[in-house]
């Protein structure tokens, strides 16, 4: 596998980009680099992560060759309840990306992973640090998409894994930033518009479906019925009571 350049990148909005063999996790190079007065929109890549994270303290899965690993410099104008909007926009953001790249039809499963055909294959994370005055003094939002399966199959702790294409396709990694970085930065202009709203909406493969609601130690039968103007999930539990969540970890594999 050819490794990436930076004229594999094309992009309006991407600044500086750095691209590495290896990196523990390219947030944290990429905070580093925030820390230090990187500008907005830059970008650093890597070919494998050792210590890639995703949500919820869970670890990325990055091996070399099998997919596509960056982050990306943001310094919002926004107050640290409006975080959750960075993470929505780039949810929609990589689908469509992913969609018009690969020619796939991919589904958002709430808050922020992206899924084709039921398999996860696309994670996002977005990490902020804030000012005194409760605004967001910088982001660091970190994507991470498989591309094609690794040799041996997914880990059997990522059972619902899966890759977007075929490792022949690996030569469009640049393409799928560019594209991602570009579409990004239409919707973050505008974040506290939600532009995308309607469009992460249609997107969504868990309204309408049986889900289960997962959290301190405690799994709650329900179904989905709908996505708020916040992002928020309204749900009817199978006891018949309503319920809204802004956090929780939520399951759509079928109950047995």
């Amino acid at each position: 596998m050819r490794k990436m350049n930076k004229s594999d990148i094309i992009s309006h909005r991407l600044g500086a980009i750095d691209i590495y063999d290896e990196l523990p996790s390219t947030n944290d190079k990429a905070r580093a680099l925030a820390a230090c007065g990187a500008d907005e929109f830059t970008a650093v890549v890597a070919e494998c992560q050792t210590a890639g994270r995703g949500t919820r303290g869970h670890s990325f899965y990055s091996p070399t060759g099998t997919g596509v690993y960056f982050s990306i410099v943001l310094r919002p104008r926004l107050h640290a309840g409006d975080a959750l909007l960075i993470t929505t926009a780039a949810a929609c953001a990589a689908a469509e990306a992913i969609d018009a790249v690969f020619g796939t039809s991919s589904q958002i499963k709430w808050v922020n992973d992206i899924y084709i055909n039921s398999k996860k294959v696309c994670g996002i994370l977005t990490e902020s640090t804030f000012d005194a005055d409760g605004g967001i003094s910088y982001a660091i939002l970190g994507v991470g998409v498989n591309i094609a399966p690794p040799c041996g199959g997914f880990p059997d702790c990522i059972g619902d894994a899966g890759a977007v294409a075929t490792a022949d396709e690996l030569c469009l990694r640049g393409r799928l930033i560019g594209v991602f970085a570009d579409i990004f930065a239409d919707y973050y202009d505008k974040l506290p518009q939600k532009v995308y709203i309607d469009e992460y909406r249609r997107r969504s493969m868990i309204v309408g479906r049986n889900i289960d609601v997962i959290g301190n130690d405690t799994v709650r039968h329900a179904i989905a019925v709908g996505i708020r103007d916040d992002f928020s999930l309204d749900v009817i539990y199978d006891d018949g009571t309503s319920g809204n969540l802004t956090s929780a970890y939520v399951s759509v594999k079928p109950r047995k």
